[in-house]
């Protein structure tokens, strides 16, 4: 490996004209430039990182670490890196001398003090500010140093507990959305929540969480309840709260589909790699797990595949404690239409808070599902109080779920034409002609449209089993007609 000292002191030595000669001096500036700045920023982000780890403040010193001229422009890291090392190490031995001589007795804060007007000299020796010619010029600024949880972007450091990484496979909504008006039954809501509160007093300092919270929350119901909108919901109010309170949490969803493989035991092995990923994270993990009943399947099913088996091993290890730890850091959230499927010895390990979501069971729910998801972002409310509960009492009664009564509405309210000049409209006038058009509603209108709802839907629910019936017949007609004739042809 080339020593960029030495490179630099070739270029200078190297017989050049006046202009090669220019070149080649602009060129060893630039390097220099970008050394000097990279040795200096790389040691206040070290200094930074030091205060944090003794979870400390920066102390109020003046002074500034120097490189000196030896060093003001050396590559050389394991040079530079035992140079702070022995300056250290001088300024701890000068400061437990100083302290003997008084009299005092060394302890551990007395080191953590020296550390601290050390850590203090290595911030003080840089400014983001002076480097802007720099930094602009070479995009530095979009530069960003890691260590472990820590970051330093354009000056800027980030702590350790700044980072909240949220899939965005998730829903783009919050608890508000859904809290008493698209939920069945408050009880889900109500568990998930306290329970992703409690994971986030997860210290991974420590390793330990004083809260307990469930491992898993498995959620079953009839589809269209509203289990996967209320866990997207909840998790993404949880992140914001976790970026407020400076958590780092990681919230992933994840399917079978994510790690499906032809090769055998690649699907397992994808797994055990993720849960090792989760035990190292530095914070709380939330893991939501759809359609939980198609992963887990009957072990005494014959038709579960070995490629199946070894991938429900890994999954049992992930939620019984023996890959993740179980000690509050890490919840997974579940939910499945069915849980018929799933046998006995699979439930112990996977049911620590289980809830069953309901259909409403009361037509004043019913009323307010259907008036919060047409008048939401409207400043006016077409239908008149009382006509709100003869709707909630026509969806009491038919076979409606939330998930298609939310379709039908959002139907209504796109139940008109815009004109195409209204394009590039300010969104003040494009809100006051939707407005108007909605205005408009009534209760009849919408009971009409959710009767027509109902009669299409039978309608091709009928046709589509009559053709099957017509398929089936015509199948099996034909194979008994080939079979007559091929015993026609073997009694010729």
């Amino acid at each position: 490996m080339i020593n960029l000292d030495d490179f630099i002191e070739e270029i200078r030595q190297i017989p050049k004209d006046d202009k090669i000669k220019i070149e080649s001096d602009m060129l060893v500036e630039q390097i220099a430039n970008a050394i000097y700045f990279t040795n200096r920023y790389a040691l206040y982000f070290a200094g930074l990182v030091g205060l944090e780890l003794l979870n400390s403040k920066k102390p109020d010193v003046i002074k500034r670490f120097a490189f000196g001229n030896k060093y003001e422009s050396s590559v050389n890291r394991d040079k530079l890196t035992s140079l702070l090392t022995d300056m250290t190490n001088e300024s701890l031995i000068q400061t437990i001398n100083d302290e003997k001589k008084e009299g005092h007795k060394i302890t551990d804060n007395v080191l953590k003090n020296m550390l601290e007007v050390e850590f203090a000299r290595w911030i003080n020796q840089f400014n983001w500010l002076r480097f802007n010619d720099v930094t602009e010029k070479y995009q530095v600024d979009k530069l960003k140093l890691k260590f472990g949880n820590y970051s330093l972007l354009a000056g800027e450091f980030k702590k350790k507990y700044d980072i909240v990484e949220v899939d965005d496979k998730f829903m783009n909504v919050r608890k508000e959305d859904v809290i008493g008006s698209v939920m069945g039954d408050d009880e889900f809501g109500g568990v998930l929540w306290n329970n992703l509160i409690k994971l986030g007093f997860y210290d991974h300092e420590t390793r330990k969480n004083p809260f307990d919270p469930a491992s898993v929350v498995f959620t079953y119901g009839e589809p269209g309840g509203g289990k996967t909108f209320v866990s997207n919901a909840l998790v993404q109010s949880f992140a914001d709260l976790c970026r407020e309170k400076k958590i780092p949490l990681w919230a992933l969803t994840h399917s079978s589909t994510d790690y499906a493989s032809h090769f055998q035991n690649k699907t397992a092995n994808e797994l055990a790699i993720l849960g090792h990923k989760i035990r190292e994270h530095h914070g709380p993990v939330v893991m939501y797990i759809a359609d939980a009943n198609n992963i887990f399947l009957s072990r005494q099913d014959p038709n579960v595949t070995a490629e199946q088996q070894n991938t429900m091993a890994v999954y049992f290890k992930m939620f019984d404690g023996t890959m993740i730890p179980k000690n509050g850091k890490f919840m997974a959230i579940m939910d499945a239409n069915y849980i018929t499927g799933i046998d006995p010895a699979t439930k112990s390990r996977i049911f620590d808070e289980i809830v069953e979501l309901k259909r409403f069971t009361n037509p004043e729910d019913f009323a307010k599902l259907a008036k919060v998801s047409l008048t939401k972002g409207l400043n006016i409310i077409p239908v008149e109080e009382n006509d709100w509960q003869v709707i909630g009492k026509y969806l009491l009664d038919s076979p409606l779920s939330n998930r298609e009564i939310g379709h039908i509405i959002k139907k209504l309210r796109r139940g008109f034409n815009v004109p195409e000049d209204m394009l590039g409209s300010p969104l003040e006038k494009v809100i006051e002609y939707r407005n108007e058009k909605l205005k408009d509603i009534n209760k009849d209108l919408i009971i009409n449209t959710f009767n027509e709802y109902i009669e299409t839907r039978m309608r091709i629910e009928r046709t589509s089993e009559e053709q099957q019936v017509v398929e089936d017949y015509e199948r099996f007609k034909s194979f008994l007609e080939k079979g007559a004739k091929s015993t026609e042809s073997s009694s010729a």
